[in-house]
């Protein structure tokens, strides 16, 4: 892979090349997975399904305290899918990134990932996490809180 260059070419918003992977170092989160009972396959492209039935959703909030395009605060959310492959991952029609141009620009214009900017917190204030989203200061779309009592499991983290 040739390394990736954006304009002004001396002073691009991200990098990119062969020996260069992303990075997440001091990565806090939460995620929420959880069911849905109504019929999801209507929020989906044509050709992928719910991968169990009922179908599986994921929220979550992460800070990504540093990273190879520097701090933000990331929420995504979607459902785990199956496609005609038989390949099972997640599909994540939006993720919202804060104020970091390298992160939104990596994200969408490397990644393909479907990112737009938003207002995010992730707080920890001894005894439940909370992450929050507003789009438009002010206008709250997302709250998740949850109490920690396990860790994710190594195949849902692989997913």
């Amino acid at each position: 892979m040739h390394e990736v260059k954006g304009i002004p070419f001396d002073a691009p918003l991200y990098h990119g090349g062969d020996e260069q992977g992303s990075a997440f170092l001091n990565c806090q989160a939460v995620n929420v997975m959880f069911s849905i009972t109504r019929d999801a396959t209507r929020l989906l492209p044509e050709e992928l399904v719910p991968a169990a039935n009922p179908a599986i959703g994921i929220v979550g909030v992460a800070c990504y305290g540093l990273s190879t395009v520097g701090a933000y605060l990331e929420h995504y959310s979607g459902l785990q899918v199956r496609n005609p492959g038989g390949q099972t991952g997640y599909y994540i029609p939006c993720i919202y990134v804060t104020t970091n141009d390298a992160a939104l620009a990596s994200g969408r214009e490397v990644l393909g990932a479907p990112n737009k900017l938003a207002h995010i917190r992730l707080t920890w204030e001894a005894g439940p996490i909370q992450g929050t989203l507003e789009r438009r200061a002010g206008k709250r779309l997302l709250t998740i809180t949850a109490q920690p009592n396990q860790r994710m499991s190594s195949g849902a983290r692989q997913m």
